[in-house]
């Protein structure tokens, strides 16, 4: 139980030494958005530990590599921690595998209102207010190792204790520990591992860098009451975000149709996630002509161009990275049936998978073909692999085979 209530920030992976990543193509009018947009999400972390008033912040590992980082980023990591300190607000940092103490330069000295977790040893800070002790701090730099809970012991010279640790870590073994709140780094997307007895988080980073970090990207504000009940709430920093979006493809569908759904979805998508600039990913699925000609490319190229037009020079702006499908497709059993060109074809790639005899010739062919270096990179595939090119041949010979093509415009 705490004597009195007090609050903090908690945020992880700022990675301020790495751009984003996975565009092929970068809309010169968001190219400086998109260089700019790591510092101005961690900008956003530390305007909100000033506007929440909080007792101390917490970064919880891969802050930024100093020997990777442009100097302008370590300048404004030194700038929002004097910004900080002037308002007598504490950071503790525990160090990742990015930024272990060690790697700061020795030239650039941290406000005494920095507190840098030991790489040797599991080491503990108290957090006073008014010189009565608030809460105990219990944490180790490094990273990159798996954490041990049992390593992370409370005092007790504090009411509340916090673990901070950057690495993987299981739910269970944290919750047996004396431990109010867990402050974790090391996972690029947010995930809650526990609430009860205690509260275990990865705060996730604060700007997604690619395709496969999409969602809402935030700091943890953490506000503890005279009970000692945690109330945590996410907080988003993101200022470009990456969003993948489902789209259904009816067997019916016609291209003039599917842009109208993309154009109204893209629109609410503005609307309801506020003023940060999207980077849409739809990922198309259904059956029919419309859908095959997606994973052909030409018309999902098309989609995007007309979407990047319309929506890429906007503000906010929303720009379409991709138009996806997946690479094989359910085949309905009643092609295999067909008297045609198609159904002759899917029956024999069917033998090749399942019938043993057909499968060791094909590997005999492919041998060959390894020797003679006309199919290298097939012949070095495994078994399972090699089971995939079949799928993804069987769905190339539906898209080409079977069904009618019309043009967007």
């Amino acid at each position: 139980m705490t004597a009195e209530p007090f609050r903090f920030l908690h945020a992880a992976d700022l990675h301020l030494e790495q751009p984003l990543d996975g565009l092929t193509e970068v809309p010169s009018q968001l190219r400086q958005l998109l260089i700019d947009a790591p510092l101005r999400a961690a900008e956003q972390v530390f305007d909100a530990a000033v506007v929440e008033e909080v007792d101390f912040v917490i970064l919880a590992g891969d802050v930024i590599d100093a020997e990777q980082a442009e100097a302008g980023a370590v300048a404004f990591l030194l700038e929002q921690f004097q910004r900080l300190a002037e308002l007598g607000i504490e950071v503790y940092w525990v160090g990742g595998p990015a930024d272990p103490p060690n790697r700061w330069p020795a030239a650039l000295p941290l406000p005494d209102t920095v507190h840098v977790f030991s790489e040797e040893e599991v080491e503990t800070f108290v957090h006073h207010r008014d010189k009565h002790p608030l809460t105990s701090l219990i944490g180790r730099s490094g990273g990159g190792r798996r954490v041990r809970p049992t390593d992370y012991l409370d005092d007790g010279e504090a009411p509340f204790a916090i673990a901070v640790a950057h690495g993987k870590v299981d739910a269970e073994p944290l919750t047996a520990m004396a431990i109010d709140y867990w402050a974790l780094g090391g996972r690029r997307n947010r995930k809650s591992l526990a609430t009860t007895p205690c509260h275990a988080v990865y705060a996730g980073a604060p700007q997604g860098r690619d395709g496969s970090q999409h969602g809402v990207h935030s700091c943890t504000l953490v506000r503890v009451d005279e009970q000692g009940v945690v109330h945590p709430r996410i907080v988003p920093t993101d200022v470009v975000r990456w969003q993948r979006e489902e789209l259904r493809v009816g067997a019916d569908a016609t291209p003039q149709g599917l842009l109208s759904e993309l154009r109204q979805r893209t629109r609410t998508l503005l609307e309801t996630l506020g003023d940060r600039t999207l980077l849409l990913t739809w990922h198309a699925a259904g059956a029919g002509p419309l859908i095959s000609r997606l994973r052909r490319g030409g018309l999902a190229e098309e989609l995007a161009d007309k979407l990047r037009a319309e929506f890429g020079a906007a503000s906010p702006a929303a720009w379409t990275v991709a138009i996806e499908t997946d690479a094989t497709a359910d085949i309905p059993a009643e092609f295999y049936e067909e008297d045609t060109i198609l159904g002759d074809f899917l029956r024999a790639l069917e033998e090749v998978s399942t019938d043993e005899a057909e499968t060791q010739r094909m590997r005999a062919f492919l041998d060959m073909a390894c020797h003679t270096g006309e199919l290298p990179s097939v012949a070095a595939l495994d078994e399972e692999e090699q089971q995939q090119v079949l799928r993804e041949t069987a769905t190339l010979a539906v898209d080409l085979l079977h069904g009618t093509e019309g043009r967007l415009s």
